[in-house]
């Protein structure tokens, strides 16, 4: 009479050979996730982006004037020159609360997110909206925070982990650290 089932050697060489997939198929998910999250950052900023461009070409910002003491409204100001909204999800600032219907949080943790968009125009009809944002680990914007790049530039190759993150902030964090000329909001 035969016996019906698998032998020990059997069973232990399907548990060796599983253990190699799983090896192998492990950190493949765990990048797949990661691009996913990064893919994800890089829809925020560029929402964010696209969210200033929209009320830049509908007159909704105002910038502080030369001085810096009172505001008055984008359109007012010359061209060719920067500017720049800050983005702080936190709702500490009025601007936050507005954008934040057009951005989102960080897809690591649904984590709060600073930074700013910086807005440059060439000429009167030419303008580039470039995104910075920052989570407190993971940053996304240019190689250079002085780079004026379309927004559809922006690619999850853009999104800086770590100490480079921290660097980033440090640098570029918001708009009174980029040197723009003018720093606007949301009207």
């Amino acid at each position: 009479m035969k016996k019906q089932g698998f032998t020990l050697i059997e069973l232990l060489a399907v548990i060796v050979i599983m253990g190699i997939l799983m090896f192998a198929a492990i950190p493949a998910i765990n990048r797949t996730i990661e691009n996913a999250r990064k893919d994800q950052f890089v829809d925020t900023a560029q929402n964010y982006a696209r969210a200033v461009e929209t009320l830049w070409y509908a007159d909704g910002l105002e910038c502080k004037n030369g001085d810096g003491t009172s505001y008055q409204k984008a359109s007012a100001l010359p061209k060719s020159t920067g500017y720049c909204v800050d983005i702080d999800t936190t709702g500490a600032t009025a601007t936050a609360v507005e954008l934040l219907q057009q951005g989102g949080k960080s897809p690591w943790g649904n984590k709060d997110v600073k930074g700013h968009v910086r807005i440059f125009c060439y000429d009167e009809e030419e303008c580039a909206f470039s995104p910075f944002l920052y989570d407190g680990t993971h940053a996304i914007g240019t190689d250079d925070g002085f780079d004026y790049r379309d927004t559809d530039e922006i690619n999850r190759g853009s999104v800086y982990t770590g100490e480079d993150a921290n660097d980033a902030f440090q640098a570029y964090g918001t708009c009174a650290d980029t040197m723009i000329d003018y720093i606007c909001r949301a009207i």
